[in-house]
């Protein structure tokens, strides 16, 4: 996508570049847009490699977590296997988040918070 914005921008002509309804104006604008989203990709790249590095620690400590019941135990097992599941596949967050819905069960011994 670098290559493309350099070609783009090496296409403007800086006298026209302010001009609406010139070539330079829309290589402009186009140019803009393009490191905006070229940013915003950057950002959500360093924002998911956080929260792989967190989801880690979280399953880590998980792995060693032994609920005092039953209801807690098995809320604990679904919560690590569905965030390794996360982990290990690309399912988007809307269809994660459903299922996730679908399948909780209040807190420990159901009753949440306790």
């Amino acid at each position: 996508m670098r290559a493309l914005i350099d070609d783009l921008r090496s296409r403007i002509n800086p006298v026209y570049s302010a001009q609406k309804g010139t070539e330079s104006y829309e290589r402009r604008i186009c140019v803009e847009a393009l490191e905006k989203t070229l940013a915003d990709i950057d950002r959500a790249d360093k924002t998911t490699a956080v929260l792989r590095s967190l989801l880690a620690e979280w399953l880590l400590f998980a792995s060693n977590v032994v609920p005092s019941c039953a209801a807690g135990f098995d809320q604990l097992e679904s919560l690590r296997a569905r965030t390794e599941r996360l982990m290990c596949t690309n399912v988007e967050f809307s269809e994660a988040a459903k299922a996730d819905s679908e399948t909780s069960e209040g807190g420990c011994c159901g009753s949440a918070g306790t």
